[in-house]
Parts: C-alpha cells; structure tokens; sequence
C-alpha cells in the first residue's frame, strides 16, 4: 500500500505492506494475528504488531480482547489494549470496543468505536458502518504531552458481489479530530 501526508516541509509519500492470519482453533475460540511494515516516514507506523482473541461467551454472543503495539516515525512506541463484545442476529451483528492508547512518552487515552454489520438476503453482499469517538487516534499519537482533544469518526462500507469470485468493495469516511491549532476534518 502507498500513501501520502502533508507536513511543514510537504508531501512524504511511503509504502508498506503486511499480513493478517486468522485462525479458529474450535468452535468457542479464534485468533487474529497482524504484522504491518513499511518505510521510516511519517506516514504509516513504521512497524504495528497485532494480537486479538475472540471467545464466543454464549449464543449469538462474542468477547474479544486485544493488543497492539506500533512504532512510528521518530521512534515514538504505542501500546493499544481494546476490549469487546459483538452480538449477532439473524442477517449481520452489532459491536462495541473499548480501546485504551499509551504513547511511550505521553499520556494514555480512551476511545469508543461501534460496528453494525447487516448482510444482504444472499449472505455475499453486506454494509458496514462504524461509529468512534473518544481521544485515540494515529494523529494523537504523535502529538506533544501536553495536548488534550477529541476525536470522531464515522465510515461507510458497501461490499457488493459482482461475480462468483469478484466483489466490489465502496468505502466512504469521515473523521474530525482536534489540533494545536484547530479542529481538522478529513
């Protein structure tokens, strides 16, 4: 993946790359193990290693508890712990997480993020919306100390079947969060 940020001194472009391994061990346990890698920039996390367990803890019912640790530009280290439950229903499932942030050199942070799923009569297709807020975000990660503000976002994803073994995947977003020197939206 490439991509792109504007800085003081102008545009850094990087790339990067990774890979997700999911695993059911039974039928009561799950895992999701992420590794992503990319260039020394200030764009992507330079290295960002995860780790989640899922437990289903009763019918239609599933805890996952999590962890994450990202290295950034500059060698500022973040630990990410979440915790939280899905509920499914007949066609798609509802979620919340809870998610803890510490910058290595700052202060820790929460943020809330709600996940609704609802999967077409065919169970190919399905649309996805997921509401966050809170303080957490790759932005506050690397923002001085002393800086309090607040972070909302709201995304948008349509998966659409095209074919037998092709689907179209729509995803629109938009995130507002605070900065020294005013609100961004994004």
């Amino acid at each position: 993946v490439t991509g792109f940020r504007e800085t003081a001194a102008g545009t850094v472009t990087s790339a990067g790359g990774g890979v997700q391994l999911y695993r059911d061990w039974n039928d009561k346990v799950s895992t999701r193990t992420a590794i992503f890698v990319s260039e020394d920039k200030p764009v992507f996390a330079r290295m960002d290693i995860a780790q989640d367990v899922s437990v289903n803890v009763a019918r239609q019912l599933t805890l996952t508890v999590g962890a994450r640790w990202a290295e950034y530009h500059g060698g500022e280290q973040v630990l990410f712990i979440s915790g939280g439950l899905r509920r499914y229903f007949r066609g798609g499932s509802i979620a919340y997480r809870l998610a803890y942030t510490k910058p290595k050199s700052g202060s820790g942070y929460f943020a809330h993020l709600m996940n609704l799923s609802v999967n077409d009569r065919t169970g190919r297709g399905k649309t996805q919306l997921w509401l966050s807020a809170g303080n957490s975000s790759i932005e506050r990660s690397q923002l001085e100390n002393n800086f309090s503000g607040d972070d909302y976002g709201a995304m948008l994803r349509r998966v659409q079947p095209l074919g037998r073994d092709i689907d179209l995947m729509v995803t629109a977003g938009l995130s507002s969060y605070d900065h020294p020197n005013g609100r961004v939206w994004g």
